[in-house]
Parts: structure tokens; sequence; C-alpha cells
């Protein structure tokens, strides 16, 4: 489901990015997002195992980095 996911999501940032585009808007960062998403969506269809490895080791990074900060912000109150 997560590849199809992207893939639609990628489809629909281009689109996104045309119609700013149109509009004299800024196009360029859904239209990166865009293409980001379709490559990732490929990657994701082509290599399966690769990603659930991604999302462990992301979900990973960002629990290390979170408990990191709450810790330094627990230290950084003041005990009323």
């Amino acid at each position: 489901m997560f590849p199809a996911y992207l893939l639609v999501d990628g489809v629909l940032g281009i689109v996104s990015a045309a119609r700013a585009a149109r509009a004299h808007e800024r196009w360029g960062p859904p239209l990166a997002e865009g293409a980001l998403d379709i490559a990732t969506g490929l990657l994701a269809f082509l290599f399966p195992a690769g990603a659930v490895l991604g999302f462990v080791l992301v979900t990973a990074a960002w629990a290390l980095l979170t408990g990191g900060l709450m810790l330094g912000a627990a230290f950084r109150l003041e005990a009323g």
C-alpha cells in the first residue's frame, strides 16, 4: 500500500506544481516533492524489504532524537 500511496501522492504533487505554475506561484517545491515521492514509491515497490528496513531505521532515529530532546528539556526545567 505504501508504494501506491507514494506514487499517487507524487502524481498529485506534480499536478499541484503545474497548477501553481499557471497561477504564477511557487511551483518548484511541489514539483520536487512529487518527483521525490514517485522515486521513493518506485524504490519501495522494487525493494519492499528495504522499505521496511528504512521505516525501522527512521523510526529508531526519530525515537532517539526526540527522547534526547525531551531529556534535555527535563533537565532544563526548574524544580518548583
